[in-house]
């Protein structure tokens, strides 16, 4: 601080701000002027204020050397010449007037660049935008000395699997680690604890991409599709390679092979899909053998039987569709043995059943949260765990998505309560046996944020959601539907996102997301007629309640190839009354006898409408999201006090009980024992009976104790060597010996 009773104060550095009321002065003739006039005199410039210094010395008159921001720039980045720290002061607002003893280099560098995220702590995150950051940054001498002083405290603080990222301190070096991170072909590849690159690639980064993948197809090096086979890359650029690819093949669809459209598939949109699906037909299946297992028959559905249905109904020929049919038709004299035996037999067979599988559901310690979405079909849930993966926390668990058969017939109001009690139909709809239902279930529609934060272990919540279904209805052409409907999945996979955050992090919880039924993939047409005495939707017709209209035989259905029907007995199905299904693709009449075509329908027992995807998330126990600082001062070997800085940013209040410091293998504990509200910070002084040395400090570790949501956690400690000061005194042997 400058002493205001000196009313000779000397600025050699020329940077400081004039105080109120004194004369600046910067030349000899102004200083012969002034030099004895008895006004307040600011004394500008190196040689004129030793000058000064002197000519005041010899008459007895005190001056004052003022505090110069450029010489407290200079302590805070030693390797800034004079002329550069003058010029970066001159930069900040009033000129450094605010950078003092207590300033940070952070803070200087906020100034100099508010855009920047310079007091965040190293991490991923940080690390990549700190290169895109410098990438796009063109700086001067000067500003790259302070962005290395900057970077290497970054790199001290940081995870090892980030040194190499925080070594970069200007755009070059910048740009060849963003290609490294990318996994770029012809790049030394990073580390690979590294996770995949974090942060959105701007545009000027996805045009780079798009030229160089362009070029690896063209020259036809096979750069792109290893690329896209890599695990590393993250995926937004894969998907920039991907549409590059999609191009290409588009406009050479001679090159194109079915492994290649395998790779490409999962980053293209709708539009891109189609533009190759049409030039790249899938294998015909295999025929069916009735003998297979239950698992076989998975396989073959999934990986032979859907695509090729879909091309086939998309893009097909007249032949192939019939195919796909004769192939369904398989299907479901398989599907018509097994399913009654399988609602007998053990639980490894039961466990195929959707209601049998979450009648299974245990929740024990842990919060399961069962999401019903309505009418999504395998393919389509191939899509949302797509998109589930590509923004799951790392602290989620996501499993592969599997296969299980919904209830019958394949219609919401059969098929849903089935799902909400954990019972087939004859059992879920029947008043007699008034049926609870498996867990609470919660207001459709809306993401139950409120009832989610307030879970607790064991709760089982049922959330379910009326779409792909209520978007597949929407009356417009199957083009505009499908888009659509891809677009739905991806807000499916965002709101089951924001349901999974909204549960406290320290609570264990499993999302559990299945469907009541599939559908069709393209045109029914409505072209039989309903049997007397039953109700119709869809695919799916039912006798009255409780009603058996036919005498069957011992197998439990009747196959009728003059109708193209198929009559199923309701106990041998576990139905809610006999129910009739087409055995061909079209659908039943509507209740006023109109036929015409129904888009998408569903109700029978194809394979797309029976087969219903399974996908589990799991989160453990999370450690509340807390930020730790750690600061203080004293004597080396002396008495001292630290300062332990916390700010909780979960939405639970937290119980801090120990910090522990560690050097070289010792480790000492000191009781904070402080209570934390939600949201909230808290300074908390704790006193050190022998304070560490400069170097010892340099080799500290500290780590944090506290509770939360019932479970004890460690954070990690940052010590931030610059408000850590310590003043040495003498040498000790031991100076840790008193902590």
């Amino acid at each position: 601080m400058t002493n205001r009773c000196a009313r000779i104060l000397l600025d050699p550095a020329c940077d400081a701000i004039v105080p109120d009321g004194y004369v600046p002065v910067d030349t000899e003739v102004a200083f012969l002027h002034h030099a004895l006039s008895g006004q307040p005199l600011l004394v500008r410039g190196e040689r004129l204020c030793r000058w000064a210094e002197r000519f005041y010395r010899g008459r007895g008159i005190p001056t004052q050397e003022v505090s110069s921001p450029s010489h407290y720039l200079k302590h805070l980045c030693p390797a800034l010449t004079d002329e550069q720290a003058r010029h970066l002061v001159g930069r900040l607002p009033q000129s450094g007037a605010e950078l003092g003893s207590d300033s940070k280099l952070v803070d200087v560098l906020y100034e100099l660049f508010p855009e920047g995220r310079w007091h965040e702590p190293p991490s991923p995150s940080h690390a990549a935008w700190w290169l895109l950051w410098l990438d796009e940054r063109h700086a001067s001498d000067a500003e790259r000395v302070l962005l290395q002083q900057m970077a290497i405290q970054w790199k001290h603080q940081a995870e090892p699997s980030l040194d190499q990222v925080y070594q970069a301190a200007n755009a070059q070096t910048a740009r060849e680690l963003l290609r490294r991170w990318l996994r770029l072909p012809d790049t030394e590849a990073l580390p690979d604890d590294i996770p995949p690159f974090p942060e959105r690639l701007p545009k000027r980064w996805q045009d780079r991409l798009r030229r160089e993948a362009a070029d690896w197809f063209v020259s036809e090096k096979g750069d792109g599709i290893a690329y896209l086979r890599d695990d590393h890359p993250p995926r937004e650029a894969k998907q920039v390679v991907a549409e590059t690819a999609a191009v290409y093949f588009t406009k050479n669809p001679h090159k194109m092979h079915r492994d290649t459209y395998r790779v490409l598939l999962p980053y293209l949109n709708h539009s891109q899909r189609s533009q190759l699906e049409k030039q790249m037909p899938p294998g015909e299946p295999a025929d069916l053998e009735p003998n297979l297992s239950v698992q076989e028959v998975i396989a073959w559905t999934t990986t032979q039987y859907l695509p090729f249905r879909r091309w086939a109904e998309w893009y097909g020929t007249e032949g192939q569709r019939q195919r796909a049919d004769r192939l369904a038709q398989q299907f479901m004299r398989w599907f018509l043995n097994w399913y009654p035996s399988a609602r007998l037999q053990p639980d490894q067979q039961r466990e195929h059943l959707v209601y049998e599988r979450l009648r299974q559901l245990r929740c024990g310690d842990q919060i399961t949260l069962l999401v019903v979405l309505d009418g999504m079909g395998w393919l389509d849930a191939q899509t949302l765990w797509q998109h589930l993966e590509d923004n799951i926390p790392s602290a989620v668990l996501l499993q592969k998505p599997r296969c299980v058969f919904g209830a019958l017939p394949t219609i919401t109001e059969f098929a849903k309560p089935a799902i909400l009690k954990g019972a087939p139909p004859s059992i879920a709809l029947r008043s007699e046996h008034d049926l609870p239902d498996i867990g609470e279930v919660l207001p459709e529609g809306n993401i139950p944020v409120e009832r989610l934060q307030s879970a607790k272990p064991g709760d089982l919540m049922i959330w379910r959601i009326n779409e792909p279904d209520k978007t597949y209805h929407e009356r417009y052409d199957r083009q505009t539907v499908t888009q659509d409907v891809e677009k739905e999945i991806e807000n499916l996979a965002e709101k089951v996102l924001q349901a999974l955050e909204a549960v406290p992090q320290g609570l264990a919880l499993q999302v559990v997301i299945t469907s009541d039924h599939g559908r069709m993939n393209g045109r029914s047409a409505r072209s039989h007629r309903v049997p007397e005495g039953m109700t119709s939707a869809g695919r799916a017709a039912w006798a009255p309640e409780g009603q058996t209209l036919n005498h069957f035989p011992s197998e439990g259905y009747i196959w009728d190839e003059h109708r193209s029907l198929l009559f199923l007995h309701p106990e041998r199905f576990g139905l809610y009354s006999e129910v009739a299904l087409p055995v061909d693709s079209d659908a039943f009449v509507t209740a006023d006898g109109r036929g015409g075509i129904d888009r998408f329908a569903h109700g029978g027992i194809y394979p797309e409408e029976v087969l219903i995807p399974w996908i589990e998330l799991e989160r453990g126990i999370v450690p509340p999201s807390m930020v730790v600082e750690l600061e203080g001062e004293g004597k080396a070997g002396s008495s001292g006090s630290l300062q332990l800085l916390l700010r909780n940013l979960d939405s639970a209040p937290v119980h801090v009980m120990t910090l522990t410091l560690s050097v070289l293998g010792q480790a000492w504990e000191f009781p904070v024992e402080v209570h934390m509200e939600a949201l909230s910070s808290i300074e908390h002084s704790l006193a050190v009976g022998t304070w560490l040395s400069e170097g010892q400090w340099q080799k500290a570790q500290a780590e944090l104790s506290v509770e939360f949501s019932g479970h004890v956690f460690h954070l990690s400690v940052n010590i931030d060597l610059e408000k850590i000061r310590t003043r040495q005194m003498y040498k000790k042997a031991n100076i840790l010996e008193d902590l």
